[in-house]
């Protein structure tokens, strides 16, 4: 496997993806608890983690390591004696499962074991593409809704269109049976050239429809969408950072380009990381030759630097780069990197604090492992990285403390390490320790973040996307591009009295007095998801942003 340095922000190690929602808790019996203190000790002590199942590479790496071979045999005897002796049955997989989860949460938040079950689709997210029939659904009212249809992929080419209700997949029934999306996602994916018929219930039609789809190649994008800001502002929405992340961004480049784009503004808020790789090949395009971009260290790891190498395609003027608390990893050191060399404003607020670098490792059951290996610095010499004491309680806490705190509201009530200062290339003081601290801060939207709003948030994607499947023509005909839906559709009072109406029947009790405080915000949400569906990712970033804050002041800097 082509080895990557894997910058990213796993929020729950062992269950990163939708696709885990069934999964078995892998949870031995409760008269076992008794033993695994004692398990776990031993674990901690031998070195196991690597053991019989490291791949070549990992096993040479730690088997120069004294004692490596002798611990893991001790950890195979006592799986053996529990799983020959042990008074219940028990799988000794799923207890070698809990012992390198609990190994692992005395390291860093950010190491990770992901089992053979997981790695398939934790792959799939950074590297571009899956094998699957390319549609996005939803589970409405216990049947699968087709939100999406994938231009060019195999459900569009077998007929499937946004709005069909399927109701068998090849011969089983799946609508009213309670399903989880996973099962769905289990259902419909499948290697390419694969078939799989899906039996759809239409708009206007009481018959089913049979549809015969052959599974292909599926792209999963990371730039989310690009257009034109403002005149000679183009606009960049980065997600994440995958293997085809530079690809997608210069290819957006190149359009926005021919749109007349000048300067730029590079959305990362909510980006959680991905491939150091893709980060520094981007970063290469906004600096002359043989500029420092970022460098790494780790104890087995001698410094190592990543510099531009002087070749950019296009001449970017000003720079603009939107970050807030969801910004991680890849994100802080594209922002970091334009921050130190006074090259971008950042705006938004504090980073994530994400400064660990993982390798990947494969392990011989199907599995891997994600191992911390180095820590990674800015130009200017700061480690982001936010304090933690392994997988701390603190740690995970650490956004809604934030929050408790007032960060988000107010700029002066920000925590960084002010020991040490380091300097951008004109000067200015900057801090590490804990994110990166933006040039321009931007307080949330309190107003468009009430609790009411957050309750109703839920419903929004569901109501607007039955609206547009009874209205999809009338909207189709009447707006031909997002910039005149933008600028004329009006979403009525009448919309937003059926919508809260809507959620009342959910157990949603109506606020009135909270409504009008978050009217406008949510009149705003609805016509962003209907923008979405006429014009897919792009038009709901167009329409989301026009009375965003932080994009404004984007807008603002760049003028």
């Amino acid at each position: 496997m082509q080895q990557h340095a894997i910058i990213y922000m796993l929020e729950n190690n062992t269950n990163t993806t939708p696709q885990n929602e069934g999964a078995s808790s892998g949870m031995p019996p409760k008269k076992l608890t008794v033993w695994l203190p004692f398990l776990f000790a031993v674990v901690l002590a031998s070195g196991m983690l690597i053991g019989k199942r490291m791949s070549n590479f990992v096993g040479e790496r730690i088997g120069e390591r004294a004692g490596a071979a002798q611990g893991s045999g001790r950890l195979e005897e006592i799986l053996h004696y529990i799983d020959s002796k042990y008074v219940d049955g028990v799988k000794p997989d799923s207890i070698e499962e809990r012992a390198i989860e609990h190994l692992l949460e005395n390291l860093d938040p950010h190491s990770a074991f992901i089992p053979a079950r997981d790695l398939q689709a934790v792959n799939d997210d950074l590297g571009g593409e899956f094998e699957g029939v390319g549609i996005e659904f939803a589970l409405l009212h216990d049947t699968i809704n087709v939100m999406n249809v994938i231009g060019g992929g195999p459900s569009e080419r077998a007929g499937l269109q946004l709005g069909d209700r399927i109701v068998k997949v090849n011969d089983t029934l799946v609508a009213g049976v309670k399903l989880k999306s996973s099962d769905v996602v289990h259902k419909l994916r499948g290697p390419k050239s694969s078939r799989v018929t899906v039996s759809v219930l239409r708009n206007g039609s009481k018959t089913l429809l049979s549809l015969a789809i052959t599974r292909g190649k599926i792209p999963l994008y990371s730039v989310d969408a690009s257009f034109m800001a403002a005149p000679n502002i183009g606009y960049i929405k980065v997600s994440k950072f995958g293997e085809k992340t530079y690809s997608e961004f210069m290819n957006a480049s190149e359009e926005l380009k021919t749109q007349g784009m000048k300067n730029l503004i590079i959305d990362l808020r909510g980006n959680g990381g991905g491939y150091l790789e893709a980060a520094t090949r981007i970063l290469d395009q906004l600096f002359p030759e043989k500029t420092l971009l970022v460098y790494t260290v780790g104890r087995e790891k001698d410094r190592r630097d990543y510099t531009s190498k002087g070749h950019p395609t296009f001449n970017f003027g000003k720079i603009a780069v939107l970050i807030d608390e969801g910004s991680a990893s890849a994100s802080e050191i594209t922002a970091g990197a334009l921050q130190d060399h006074d090259r971008a404003t950042i705006i938004g607020r504090r980073s994530f604090g994400k400064g660990l670098v993982q390798e990947q490792y494969d392990l011989t059951d199907g599995s891997a492992l994600r191992l911390t290996v180095a820590r990674y610095y800015t130009p200017s010499g700061r480690c982001i990285q936010k304090p933690y004491k392994g997988k701390s309680k603190a740690y995970d806490d650490d956004l809604s403390e934030r929050v408790k705190d007032g960060e988000l509201s107010h700029e002066d009530t920000t925590k960084q390490d002010r020991k040490t200062a380091f300097a951008t290339d004109n000067g200015r003081k900057v801090y590490g320790g804990g994110g990166i601290m933006p040039d321009v801060f931007v307080p949330i939207d309190t107003i468009s973040n009430n609790r009411y709003l957050g309750e109703l948030i839920p419903f929004i994607s569901e109501f607007s996307f039955q609206y547009f499947t009874k209205n999809s023509s009338t909207l189709k005909a009447k707006y031909a591009d997002m910039t005149a839906f933008a600028k004329e559709y009006e979403v009525s009072d009448a919309f937003v009295k059926d919508l809260v109406a809507f959620a009342a029947t959910q157990k949603v009790k109506p606020n009135p007095a909270k409504l009008a405080a978050c009217e406008q915000s949510l009149k705003t949400r609805i016509k962003a998801y209907l923008a979405r569906q006429l014009f897919k990712d792009k038009g709901f970033y167009f329409v989301i942003n026009q009375n965003d804050a932080t994009f404004k002041k984007a807008i603002e800097a760049l003028k």
